[in-house]
Order: C-alpha cells, then sequence, then structure tokens
C-alpha cells in the first residue's frame, strides 16, 4: 500500500467545498469573512490541475498552500485541510468508488438505511468549536 496523493487531493477538495459552503452561510449570516472564502479558494485551486495530471503533484506546494490557510483560518475551520491531506488512507490497490458505495447502499434492508441516515445526519452536523459555524447536511438517497 502506498499514499495515493490524488485521493488525497479529492479529500481536501471534498472538505474545502463544504468549508467554503459554511462560510458563504456565515457571511450571508454576517459573521463571516469574505477574505476567508478568498482565501481558502486561493489555497485550493491548483488541485483540480493537479488531479488531471499528477505527475505535475509537487508536494511541497500542495502543504504550503494548505498550511497557509491553516495558519491563518484555523481556528475558524472544522477540520485541517493538511490534516485531511496527510490523514488520507493508502491506496489499497482495489479503490472503492462512489458508484460502489451508492450500490452497496440500494443493496441495504430499509431499517439499516434509516440508521444510516441518522447517523449520517448526526455526523455532518459538524461545527467549528470555538465559533459554532457550520449547517446541517442531510444525505441524499
Amino acid at each position: 500500500m502506498s499514499f495515493n496523493k490524488t485521493n488525497a487531493l479529492l479529500a481536501v477538495l471534498q472538505v474545502a467545498l463544504v468549508e467554503a459552503r459554511n462560510i458563504g452561510y456565515n457571511i450571508r449570516d454576517g459573521r463571516g469573512d469574505p477574505q476567508q472564502l478568498i482565501d481558502l479558494t486561493d489555497a485550493t485551486h491548483n488541485i483540480p490541475i493537479w488531479l488531471l495530471d499528477p505527475s505535475t503533484i509537487d508536494e511541497g506546494k500542495v502543504l504550503f498552500s494548505l498550511r497557509s490557510y491553516q495558519e491563518r483560518w484555523g481556528k475558524h475551520c472544522y477540520r485541517s485541510l493538511v490534516d485531511v491531506y496527510v490523514e488520507t488512507p493508502p491506496d489499497t490497490g482495489n479503490p472503492r468508488t462512489i458508484a460502489d458505495e451508492v450500490r452497496d447502499f440500494h443493496r441495504t434492508p430499509d431499517s439499516a438505511k434509516d440508521l444510516i441516515r441518522r447517523l449520517t445526519m448526526k455526523l455532518m452536523d459538524i461545527r467549528c468549536p470555538s465559533c459554532g459555524a457550520g449547517v446541517p447536511v442531510e444525505l441524499q438517497t
């Protein structure tokens, strides 16, 4: 097994998009700073380029970008982008796709689906410990 930079960048992008949404809600409600959204997009705007051509991934640039954002806004985030990048599970050689997950979910009995929905909604109600920013996310099935 080895560290898969592509998987790590996809995980960072997913967290960054949730973070961007939360920042947007906070700005709308008069509690957010637009500069945070600017800095987040600045830290992550190269990810699609790196995903299209993984040979261009420069780990030093990735970590510099993510750390720059984290150093300025870390106390306002629900999750460290640096941690997401470095803690992505290693590549097992048999990656599961989103289609695999959806197919397995639809094969699950209804009682288990209800449990999964309730647990997912609890897990996705992530809030910043210092400012309480964030919004609940409902599982779409």
